[in-house]
C-alpha cells in the first residue's frame, strides 16, 4: 500500500441507528474495486483496539495518517502470473489443456500486494495475492511474485500446499473458525540457490458490533473480528538453513457490509506475551502527504553484451505517497512510471535520479532519489564487489561478499584484518569495532584490476533501564537513554524518553522493554518488569501477616499466616497481561498455592480480607 491513486469507492455511511448486522461474500471485494487507505505507525497507544461485546462504540477520529496507498482488486488472468502458473503446471506433470482449467479452479480475483522482501542477493517483488472466492469462504490458493537475483528476473506462480482459508461467510457476532496455510518454492532449478517454506494457522473471532469512527468518517453498524496468526518460515541458502522462530500477530478487523475490505484494519506483534500495535490502517480519501523517493537498480553493476552491445538494468522504486514519476537515466534518456527497464551502450558511471510527487497537494510536492549505476565493458576485467547487508556492519555479524567482477577467472581477497581468501564470494566476519579496507583483485586474460571499499565495524549497543521496580498506579514512572540513533519501545514509542503513567497499564505485573540502534544499525535489548499496585493506603500490619516462599518456585508456593485472621482471605492470582488466572478462599493458618500447571514466568499474588489488600511477585521458573 505504497502509492497513492483515483478513489473508486462511493462515499457513504451505513445507517444512524446501531444494530446487529452480518457480512456476506457478495459483500467483500470484487474484480475492478480500489481503495485508498491511509496508514499509521505512531503514537497509535492511545487507543483501545481490544474493547469487545455488543452494542460497543470504538472512536479512532484522531489516529494520525503516516503515509496513503491502495488496495487494486483484479481478474487473475490480467495481473501477470497467469503464464507463469501454466508453465509450472506442464512442467509439473499437466498439459496447456488441463493447467488452464486449474487455474481457473483455484483463483477467481487476485489484489496486489505491497510486500516487497530484499534479502541482499535475492529481491522479491511485484507480489500478487491469488484467492478463490465462494458464497461461504475466501480462500489464499496462489501466490504470484517476481525473484530478482543478480541480474535475473524469475516471476513465481506459487500454488498454496495447504490452501488458506482467510475468512469464513457469512461474518456474524460471536462467529468462530481457524485454518492452516501453507507454501513453499525452490530457485535452484533457475540456478539461484534458494528454498523458501512458510506454515501459517490463523484464529478468527468475530467478538464485537456497534459504531466504528475514523479520520475519514463514521461507520454506524460495524462487526468487529479478532485473528491470531501463527507463522513459522524456513529458509535454505547455499549450505545455511535458517528456522525463523514462530511470529504471533493479533489482527483487529471492523467490517460494514457496505465496503469490500475492512473499514478498520489494527495489527499487534505479540511480544513476551504482550500486544504491542504497530500498524492500524482504515479507507479513506486521497491527502495531502509528503512523498519520499527510493530506488534499487538490478543488477547495481552491469557489463556490456558483446554481441547486443547494451547492458540492460531493470529499476525498482519503493515511493511512498506519490503518484507521478519521473525517471532520468543520466545517459540523457528519461521515462516515467513504476519500475521500467533501461539499456546502456556505454561504460561509465549514471547517476539515476528518480523524483516522485504527489499531485494531490496544491502545489505539488515532490521528493527526489539518486542512484548511481556503474557500467562496464566486455574486454578488460573489471574489480567489483558489493557488501551484504551493507559497508556498516555489528561485531560478530556474518558478511556476505557479492563478487559482480566481470572478465575474471580468479581473484584475492584482502579484508584488512590479516584474512585473505581466494574464493569467488567469501563470507567475512569481524570479531572487534573499526574501520577496514576490503580489496578486491580480479584476474583475467587481460590483466588485473583492483577494487577497494570501506567497511565500518560497530559494537552492539547495551542499554540499561535499571532493576526490576514497582510504583503505585497513580504514580508515573520514566526510563531516559541516550546516544542512539533509533528507540523501540514495548508500546511503540521512539522517544529517548519513555513515560509510564500506572493508570494506563493498569494492576499487574508487566515487562518493559526497548530496542535501541546505534550509528552502524547495530541493535541492543534491554528489559525489566514493571509491578503495579493500586493506588490504595497500604496496611503494614495485614502485609505482614503473610509469609510467601519459596519464590521463585517451580511448582508450589507456601502462604503462611502469622496470626489467624478473622475472615476467609480472598486468593487471586493474575498473569503479566492483567488477566485473573485463579482464584480461591482459604481460613486455615495457610495455603499451598499450586503453579505447576502455568507456565514460567512472573505473575502477581493478591490477597485480601475485606478492605484490607496485600500484594506480592511470584516468580514460576522451569524445573
Amino acid at each position: 500500500m505504497k502509492k497513492i491513486y483515483t478513489l473508486l469507492l462511493v462515499v457513504g455511511f451505513a445507517l444512524s441507528t446501531q444494530a446487529q448486522t452480518t457480512y456476506q461474500s457478495s459483500d467483500y471485494a470484487g474484480i475492478g474495486d480500489n481503495y485508498v487507505i491511509s496508514i499509521s505507525n505512531g503514537n497509535l497507544i492511545n487507543y483501545d483496539y481490544t474493547l469487545n461485546g455488543a452494542n460497543q462504540s470504538w472512536v479512532f477520529d484522531s489516529i494520525p495518517i503516516n503515509e496513503q496507498g491502495e488496495e487494486v482488486y483484479e481478474d487473475p488472468d490480467n495481473a501477470g502470473y497467469f503464464l507463469s502458473y501454466i508453465a509450472a503446471c506442464v512442467l509439473d506433470g499437466g498439459n496447456i489443456f488441463s493447467c488452464p482449467g486449474k487455474w481457473n479452479d483455484l483463483t477467481n480475483l487476485a489484489r496486489q500486494n505491497p510486500f516487497n522482501l530484499n534479502l541482499g542477493a535475492i529481491e522479491f517483488t511485484d507480489v500478487v495475492d491469488h484467492y478463490d472466492k465462494t458464497s461461504t469462504t475466501l480462500e489464499a490458493t496462489i501466490l504470484g511474485m517476481t525473484a530478482g537475483s543478480n541480474g535475473l528476473s524469475i516471476p513465481l506462480a506459487i500454488e498454496y500446499d495447504d490452501i488458506d482459508t482467510l475468512y469464513r461467510f457469512p461474518i456474524a457476532y460471536q462467529n468462530q473458525d481457524s485454518a492452516t496455510g501453507s507454501y513453499s518454492f525452490d530457485l535452484t532449478p533457475s540456478g539461484v540457490n534458494f528454498q523458501y517454506k512458510t506454515y501459517r494457522k490463523r484464529w478468527n473471532e468475530v467478538e464485537g458490533w456497534g459504531s466504528v469512527s475514523t479520520p475519514f468518517g463514521s461507520f454506524a453498524s460495524t462487526l468487529k473480528m479478532r485473528t491470531v496468526i501463527e507463522q513459522t518460515d524456513t529458509i535454505i541458502s547455499d549450505t545455511l538453513t535458517i528456522a525463523v522462530p514462530t511470529l504471533t500477530t493479533v489482527e483487529y478487523t471492523w467490517w460494514d457490509p457496505a465496503y469490500g475490505i475492512p473499514v478498520l484494519k489494527a495489527t499487534a506483534n505479540v511480544v513476551a506475551g504482550l500486544e504491542v500495535i504497530n500498524q492500524v490502517s482504515f479507507i479513506d480519501t486521497l491527502r495531502c502527504l509528503e512523498p519520499t523517493a527510493s530506488i534499487l537498480a538490478v543488477p547495481p553493476f552491469a557489463t556490456i553484451d558483446s554481441a547486443s552491445g547494451e547492458a540492460n538494468v531493470i529499476f525498482f522504486e519503493f515511493s511512498n505517497n506519490a503518484d507521478q514519476l519521473s525517471w532520468d537515466f543520466g545517459d540523457g534518456s528519461t521515462a516515467t512510471g513504476e519500475n521500467p527497464n533501461h539499456a546502456y551502450t556505454s561504460a561509465g558511471i549514471y547517476p539515476v535520479t528518480l523524483i516522485a510527487c504527489n499531485n494531490v497537494c496544491n502545489p505539488p510536492q515532490c521528493d527526489t532519489a539518486v542512484f548511481n549505476v556503474i557500467i562496464y565493458d566486455g574486454q578488460n576485467p573489471n574489480a567489483n564487489f558489493i557488501l551484504l547487508p551493507g559497508s556498516e556492519v555489528c561485531v560478530g555479524d556474518s558478511l556476505f561478499t557479492g563478487n559482480f567482477s566481470t572478465n575474471a577467472d580468479s581473484f584475492v581477497w584482502n579484508f584488512g584484518n590479516g584474512v585473505s581468501s581466494s574464493e569467488v564470494s567469501p563470507r567475512i566476519g569481524y570479531g572487534s569495532a573499526g574501520t577496514y579496507q576490503v580489496q578486491l583483485i580480479a584476474f583475467g586474460p587481460n590483466g588485473s584490476d583492483t577494487t577497494v571499499r570501506d567497511i565500518d565495524v560497530f559494537d552492539a549497543p547495551v542499554p540499561s533501564l535499571g532493576g526490576d521496580t514497582t510504583i503505585n498506579s497513580s504514580d508515573s514512572i520514566s526510563f531516559t537513554l541516550s546516544g542512539y540513533e533509533s528507540y523501540d519501545w514495548f508500546d511503540g514509542s521512539d522517544d529517548s524518553t519513555l513515560t509510564i503513567q500506572g493508570t494506563s497499564l493498569g494492576v499487574g505485573v508487566h515487562t518493559i522493554w526497548v530496542e535501541v540502534e546505534n550509528e552502524g544499525g547495530c541493535e541492543g535489548r534491554d528489559s525489566l518488569v514493571l509491578t503495579i499496585l493500586p493506588s490504595t493506603s497500604i496496611d503494614p500490619e495485614f502485609l505482614g501477616n503473610f509469609s510467601i516462599y519459596p519464590n521463585p518456585t517451580t511448582a508450589f508456593t507456601e502462604i503462611d499466616l502469622r496470626r489467624p485472621t478473622q475472615n476467609a482471605i480472598q486468593l487471586t492470582l493474575l498473569d503479566m497481561q492483567g488477566r485473573v488466572v485463579f482464584k480461591d478462599r482459604f481460613e486455615a493458618s495457610g495455603y499451598q498455592l499450586s503453579l505447576a500447571d502455568y507456565p514460567a514466568g512472573i505473575y502477581l499474588l493478591r490477597l485480601n480480607e475485606g478492605i484490607r489488600e496485600a500484594y506480592f511477585r511470584l516468580v514460576k521458573v522451569d524445573q
